[in-house]
């Protein structure tokens, strides 16, 4: 059984950890349970977020971060590479941003914007770790990554989809 201790204005459940604390009558700050509960949803909210493509050099993570009515905003994962895009849906507009990530710190190595239509192209490289290239273009009604890169000794190259409009 639980104790109430009474401290000022503040009162406290001790004994079972998925009871709540309060803070002044009627105003639950934490309760274990909930926290829990959040913690899952949140979980679940991500998981449906993220898709995993399976590659002959690993696996591709692709993040749909955010989204509006007119922009799409997606991050891909290629090995030690991250990618931010947002799409803008009205006229095809893409910026891409490249991350590398370095131990604990992550690099911008390229930036560039232009139209799927026609499609964009970044040089990459870093000196001694990176080199390749990165396209993005439209075919059909799907946003599609060619990516040809060397990083640290490894070779990732492939075609995927990253989203469908």
């Amino acid at each position: 059984m639980s104790q109430v201790v009474p401290a000022s204005s503040r009162t406290l459940n001790v004994g079972n950890p998925f009871e709540s604390y309060y803070d002044g009558p009627g105003h639950t700050v934490i309760g274990a349970e909930n926290w829990i509960l959040d913690v899952i949803r949140a979980l679940r909210d991500f998981q449906k977020k993220v898709k995993r493509i399976e590659t002959k050099s690993g696996d591709v993570l692709i993040y749909e971060s955010e989204s509006t009515n007119n922009t799409q905003t997606i991050v891909i994962n290629i090995g030690p590479l991250e990618i931010d895009i947002s799409i803008d849906l009205e006229n095809y507009g893409i910026m891409v941003e490249v991350y590398l990530n370095i131990i604990f710190t992550k690099v911008q190595i390229a930036k560039a914007g232009g139209s799927l239509k026609d499609g964009v192209t970044l040089s990459i490289g870093y000196p001694g770790i990176l080199s390749g290239s990165l396209t993005f273009k439209m075919e059909g009604n799907d946003v599609v990554l060619y990516y040809d890169f060397t990083a640290f000794g490894y070779n990732y190259s492939g075609k995927i989809v990253i989203f469908h409009i």
